[in-house]
């Protein structure tokens, strides 16, 4: 008798580890279109928005690349 088997396709996002949603780092993951696909908890508060206002929205929205970073001189 042979058994049926299904697989569930579950996006990328679902798959990361709950550590990382708790490290001290603000980790964000992006598609190939630079849109926020998952947020840490430390990422969302240097933003200060909920991970549900910003998935789906473009990283551009909420960083200026322009701007010199830390260190840059």
């Amino acid at each position: 008798m042979a058994h049926a088997t299904t697989e569930t396709s579950v996006p990328e996002s679902a798959h990361v580890d709950v550590r990382l949603h708790e490290l001290p780092a603000a980790v964000a993951e992006v598609d190939q279109d630079a849109v926020i696909s998952y947020a840490n908890r430390r990422f969302c508060e240097l933003i200060g928005a909920e991970a549900a206002q910003l998935v789906g929205r473009p990283l551009r929205s909420f960083i200026d690349f322009d701007l010199p970073m830390e260190g840059d001189r």
